[in-house]
C-alpha cells in the first residue's frame, strides 16, 4: 500500500471511531436521561401514598408492605411516610366493609404526661379532645378522651386543675416480630399533633410511649 492510500485508510478509521464513541456516548446519555425522568416522576409522597393503599386492602399484617424487614417507618423519609398514611387513610375508608384481623397480644402503654403551666397561661383553651393513631390508622372507632374534662374538676377552682398522667393501654390487632417498629400519635382537634416510634422488644411487656400534652 502506498502512503497516500495508507493516510486515507487511516482517515476513515479514525472518523468511524469518532462516530462510534460518539454513537455510544449518544445512547447513553438517553438512557440515563429515561431513567432519570422516570425516577422523577415517582416521588417519594406518591409512592408512600401507593404502599400505604395496597397495605389498606391487606387483611394480614404482616403480609403488608410497612411490616417487612427494612420496610418499616425508620427506613423511610417522612413525606415517604406522610404519602402512606394518607393513601392508607384513604383506601381504608372505601374498604370499611372489609373484616379485620384476629385480635392479637401486642400492647402499647400509652402515658399522656400534662404541661401544666402552659394550660395555666392558656386558661385550658388549648385543650380539646384527643386521640391516638397507630402507623397513621386510629385506634378505636370514634375514642377520643376529653382532656378539658379530665383537668377540670367540677369540685375545685382552675388553680387546683388536676394534671395527673392520663394513662391508657392500646392494644393492637395484630402482633409484631422483636425489632419491628411502629409509629404512635396523639392528635386533638385544636391540631395538636405528636408522634413518636416505638420498636418492639424481645421482652413479653408491653411497650411504653408517652406525650407532653397540649
Amino acid at each position: 500500500m502506498d502512503i497516500f492510500g495508507h493516510d486515507l485508510l487511516c482517515k476513515k478509521v479514525t472518523h468511524c471511531l469518532r462516530f462510534g464513541t460518539l454513537s455510544v456516548f449518544f445512547v447513553a446519555s438517553l438512557i440515563v436521561t429515561s431513567a432519570s425522568s422516570t425516577f422523577a416522576s415517582t416521588n417519594p409522597y406518591d409512592s408512600g401514598h401507593d404502599h400505604g393503599c395496597n397495605d389498606a386492602v391487606i387483611l394480614d399484617p404482616s403480609d403488608r408492605y410497612i411490616n417487612q424487614p427494612e420496610k418499616g417507618p425508620s427506613f423511610h423519609t417522612d413525606v415517604f411516610m406522610q404519602g402512606y398514611y394518607d393513601g392508607y387513610d384513604a383506601c381504608t375508608n372505601s374498604t370499611e366493609n372489609i373484616p379485620s384481623a384476629e385480635p392479637g397480644t401486642f400492647k402499647i402503654d400509652a402515658t399522656i404526661d400534662f404541661d401544666r403551666p402552659a394550660i395555666l397561661d392558656a386558661d385550658g383553651n388549648n385543650l380539646g379532645d384527643a386521640w391516638f393513631t397507630i402507623n397513621g390508622q386510629r385506634h378505636g372507632e370514634g375514642t377520643y378522651y376529653d382532656m378539658i374534662d379530665w383537668v377540670y374538676d367540677d369540685d375545685v377552682e382552675v388553680s387546683g386543675i388536676n394534671t395527673n398522667s392520663l394513662s391508657r393501654v392500646l392494644e393492637l390487632p395484630y402482633s409484631l416480630e422483636p425489632g419491628q417498629d411502629i409509629q404512635v400519635c396523639l392528635n386533638d382537634d385544636k391540631g395538636y399533633r405528636l408522634c413518636k416510634i416505638i420498636v418492639n422488644s424481645d421482652e413479653k411487656r408491653p411497650e411504653k410511649v408517652s406525650f407532653i400534652y397540649p
